[in-house]
């Protein structure tokens, strides 16, 4: 059962909405009997409330207003994406042309394989032995960069807030998903079909099969690109309202804490990241 005071307040309410002044309300309640202590409390629970709404109000009318707090893991996330599709857009289209260039050489290299070894047999053999070892070498050093870059992204699951993100079929024994585009030409795809049996490099990088042909669309690129800007935009809007919620509750002391205790995680994070990146390079 509600005390007088609340049941004060809810009267107080109603009769403002209707365009009383408070005086007025006061006034008449004083007339009516009630206690001056009791009126008081429920105009003060009454401004109180009042109050709290406003807040809210206020709160829920800037909880999307950009800040910096706001744009620092965004921030992030668009490097990430810079580097990302950079990488991507100018590696791999010429790891098509590598894959494929690997896949002719060793189809004339099992057949020389399957040939009387002549003298001059013998010299061709050799040359494309070289042009083997070339051609693998030139896919690890493009490979390399683009592990470097995508491993992190794939790997952290980050792009699954938007479950059509455009990953790269190019990078797909690095996860099991034929939703995927290609940065590669569609003539060298031809090729690496009709040869993916007979090269080993080609069943390597496509250890999940060979995805369809869809090339990678930049409009695409920017559309998911500003999706997953605008979803960690907002986590880290709900991640700021409940600190800065949690701030008011704290006193200066605990809240200097606070925020050098974040200063020195973010630090932390950005020096991890740093010597991954140098570790995965050199392990790569």
């Amino acid at each position: 059962m509600k005390q007088r005071h609340e049941i004060i307040k809810e009267h107080i309410k109603r009769r403002i909405a209707k365009g009383h002044d408070i005086s007025t309300i006061k006034d008449d309640l004083v007339s009516r009997g009630i206690p001056h202590h009791e009126i008081h409390r429920a105009i003060d629970l009454f401004y109180e409330e009042v109050r709290k709404a406003e807040e809210l109000k206020k709160e829920a009318e800037h909880f999307f207003y950009p800040s910096r707090g706001k744009l620092v893991i965004p921030a992030i996330l668009v490097i990430i994406l810079v580097m990302h599709f950079a990488v991507n857009i100018f590696q791999l289209p010429a790891v098509g042309e590598d894959l494929c260039a690997s896949a002719q050489i060793s189809a004339v290299f099992e057949d020389l394989r399957s040939r009387t070894l002549d003298p001059e047999t013998r010299l061709q053999y050799i040359r494309i032995q070289k042009e083997i070892l070339d051609t693998q070498t030139k896919l690890i050093d493009r490979y390399k960069v683009v592990l470097t870059v995508n491993f992190p992204l794939i790997y952290s699951k980050a792009y699954m807030l938007d479950p059509f993100f455009m990953l790269p079929c190019e990078t797909t024994f690095l996860f099991n998903n034929k939703r995927c585009s290609y940065y590669m030409d569609e003539s060298f795809y031809s090729c690496l079909s009709s040869s993916a049996a007979s090269d080993s490099n080609i069943d390597t990088v496509f250890k999940y099969g060979l995805p369809g042909y869809k090339k990678i669309s930049g409009i695409g690129i920017f559309i998911h690109s500003l999706i997953l800007f605008i979803e960690f935009y907002i986590l880290s809007a709900v991640f700021v309202y409940y600190y800065n919620k949690l701030k008011k509750r704290l006193s200066n002391r605990m809240t200097r804490m606070l925020e050098i205790f974040g200063i020195i995680i973010t630090v932390l994070l950005v020096v991890f990241a740093v010597l991954y990146y140098i570790y995965l390079w050199r392990l790569l």
